[in-house]
C-alpha cells in the first residue's frame, strides 16, 4: 500500500474525533481565564502581558473537561509559560526544526 494511501486511511480514521471536537465547547469559565491571566502577570510582569493573554486564552479555546478542572488548567499555564528570552527562543527554535519536519513528512505524502 502506498504511503499516500495509508496517510489517507489515517485521516479518515480519526475524522470521527475531530467532528465530535468541533462540536464540543471549551470548558474554561471567562472568570478562570481572567484569574489565570492576572496571576501570570502579577508573577512574571506586564512587559509580558499581551503574551500571557493569547497564550492563555489559546489554551482556553482547547481545554476540555477530560483535561481537567480550573485549577489543572492555572496549574498548566503556569509551568508552560516561559518568561526567560532564551529559553523562549530555544522553544522557538525546536517548535520550528519540528514543523518544518512534519511538513516535509506531508509534502512527502502528498507526493505519494
Amino acid at each position: 500500500m502506498s504511503l499516500r494511501i495509508t496517510f489517507l486511511m489515517l485521516l479518515l480514521s480519526l475524522a470521527p474525533l475531530v467532528v465530535a471536537r468541533v462540536s464540543a465547547q471549551p470548558s474554561m469559565t471567562p472568570d478562570t481565564v481572567r484569574q489565570t491571566i492576572d496571576k501570570l502577570i502579577a508573577k512574571h510582569g506586564q512587559q509580558h502581558a499581551e503574551r500571557i493573554r493569547r497564550g492563555v486564552e489559546q489554551v482556553a479555546q482547547r481545554w476540555w473537561d477530560e483535561d481537567g478542572d480550573a485549577a489543572a488548567f492555572t496549574a498548566f499555564c503556569e509551568a508552560s509559560f516561559i518568561a526567560d528570552a532564551a529559553a523562549l527562543d530555544t522553544a522557538s527554535s525546536a517548535w520550528n526544526a519540528s514543523s518544518s519536519r512534519w511538513t516535509a513528512i506531508s509534502m512527502r505524502c502528498a507526493a505519494s
